[in-house]
């Protein structure tokens, strides 16, 4: 038996060496920086990792090829945390700094078109396939 022709091995694309990595930096780094006094640089940098991780998601919608994958169903589940979490940081903000309100909402919108972009890709592809 060959080793690619193993049915029970888990294989990796490009997106979990780079976009993983990606996101996982910048969320760090959002945190150091936060915790260092510099809070809009750190709060960009929060909201770029959780754009990287729905860039992944929109990615990984357009190289499925199953039509069992559970992506489709955490999509929505995701979209809400980021959209809710950047709403409620743009609400307790809002006194304090409206720049950083205006910008979360500005991100809470990409989260929902990414969302909505990855939804519709699964929604294309399983109306191919029946």
């Amino acid at each position: 038996m060959d080793e690619g022709d193993r049915g029970d091995e888990i294989k990796l694309s490009w997106r979990a060496f780079v976009l993983g990595p990606l996101a996982t930096v910048l969320f760090f780094l959002a945190l150091w920086l936060n915790d260092g006094g510099t809070a809009l640089l750190g709060i960009i940098l929060l909201d770029s990792s959780f754009c990287v991780a729905m860039l992944w998601v929109v990615l990984a919608a357009r190289a499925s090829e199953n039509p069992n994958s559970p992506l489709p169903a955490f999509i929505p589940k995701l979209t809400a945390f980021l959209v809710l979490g950047a709403a409620f940081l743009a609400a307790t903000r809002w006194r304090t700094d409206p720049r950083i309100s205006a910008m979360e909402l500005g991100f809470a919108a990409v989260y929902i078109i990414a969302g909505y972009v990855a939804t519709r890709i699964f929604g294309a592809k399983s109306k191919v396939r029946n």
